[in-house]
């Protein structure tokens, strides 16, 4: 049979057809989570499990409807160069404050751009090109002024700030801006931490409905740090001729292999060991880690194999939609060696520890009473469906 074999078209239909990881594999990762906690977690999570389940998908949602909320679910590490990638601050701040754009305009009219130094918390002005000049700034005003002035969002504005130091405001020098040029490249593990720690509020708190949305949110970014192509400005394949790989291996090879050759038993949950955040990088770096096998195992076997064998027709309902063939998808599967297995066993196992660790950190409260205490509904999510009309910006 002969397919269409522009890869646009092959993209287009595969993403109509496949969300990624799947709505599948977003909520097994959640459901599966919940079976390796220990007791009294176990039983809270169990009498929520369909809340859990169900929800795992709503950060996907969002994602199309609400400002910010796409970044949150990729992190385009090879934008900042090679591992260890030493120009990418492990702090979030420091990390949007280091890329950032800072503009003086000057009150003679003139523009200069400065580049924040972490280290010495000075930003530093070429004045020309063997010299810079040195400005301090107050961290925790750029902090109160910038950060409060994108709250809905990643500004792309820029923001005026006054945390200038005393000689700056005395000689009346200019105006300094800043505007986030950062964060389109993805905030992934630092949203993780600061989900983290939401959900540790969440516990100590004491607020159901709260610990249920945080946990549910969390399961799926999570999961989205577990897939390689989430860490990669190439995350389609679209750099390498590969369009429509990210959804091949998040959702094709899952939706048919799941139930026959991976195995979830993980064994119990086990809290997260040193750093939080040191945690979440390890998760993205393992994940980053295996790009090229992702890339370039798809790219031996797509020059092997017949070219109206990769794609086929399947019937999904009253629709009929182009799709990796089952048999190109299991020479994929073989080729990486059970790859998407391990990392949905690893998301499952790295999810329990969080939710056993923000439980741990927030005082080990009593659960007996919050079981029964949501008022939420299992039907409150966004539907998909209002947002398919959406353009994607981002297919991370």
């Amino acid at each position: 049979m002969k397919v269409f074999s522009t890869n646009g078209m092959k993209a287009t239909l595969i993403a109509a057809a496949l969300p990624f990881w799947g709505f599948f594999g977003h909520r097994l990762i959640n459901e599966m989570a919940v079976y390796t906690l220990p007791p009294p977690l176990i039983g809270f999570y169990k009498a929520h499990i369909d809340y859990i389940r169900l929800h795992a998908v709503d950060p996907d949602k969002r994602r199309y409807a609400v400002a910010g909320e796409a970044e949150r679910h990729f992190m385009d590490l090879d934008h900042w160069g090679k591992a260890p990638f030493a120009d990418l601050p492990r702090d979030w701040q420091g990390a949007y404050w280091m890329h950032a754009e800072w503009r003086w305009s000057t009150s003679a009219g003139d523009t200069l751009w400065g580049v924040y130094d972490p280290k010495s918390r000075l930003l530093r002005w070429k004045v020309d090109s063997t010299r810079y000049d040195s400005l301090s700034i107050d961290p925790a005003c750029v902090r109160s002024q910038f950060f409060a002035a994108r709250s809905e969002g990643f500004a792309e504005q820029p923001v005026i700030l006054g945390c200038l130091d005393t000689l700056w405001q005395e000689r009346d020098w200019g105006t300094l801006t800043l505007r986030d040029t950062f964060s389109k490249h993805g905030v992934l593990p630092y949203h993780l931490l600061h989900s983290y720690r939401q959900l540790i509020r969440a516990f100590e708190s004491g607020d159901v409905d709260r610990i249920l949305r945080q946990s549910a949110d969390l399961g799926h970014y999570i999961g989205d740090a577990h897939v390689p192509l989430h860490t990669t400005k190439n995350y389609n394949g679209q750099l390498s001729g590969q369009d429509g790989i990210h959804a091949f291996w998040e959702s094709r090879l899952p939706e048919l292999f799941a139930g026959q050759d991976y195995h979830f038993v993980v064994g119990r949950a086990e809290p997260i060991e040193g750093d939080p955040a040191d945690y979440f990088w390890q998760i993205v770096m393992d994940s980053h880690g295996m790009v090229d096998s992702v890339l370039s195992e798809e790219a031996k076997l797509s020059a092997s194999w017949p070219e109206d064998q990769q794609y086929c027709f399947e019937k999904r309902g009253s629709a009929r939609l182009l799709v990796p063939c089952e048999a190109y998808s299991r020479a994929y599967h073989q080729s990486l060696n059970g790859q998407v297995g391990r990392r949905m066993r690893a998301a499952i196992k790295s999810l329990a520890a969080v939710w056993l660790s923000a439980w741990t950190a927030a005082g080990k409260p009593e659960l007996t009473a919050f079981a029964a205490g949501s008022k939420i509904s299992e039907t409150d999510s966004l539907s998909l469906q209002d947002y398919e009309h959406l353009p994607r910006k981002q297919q991370h």
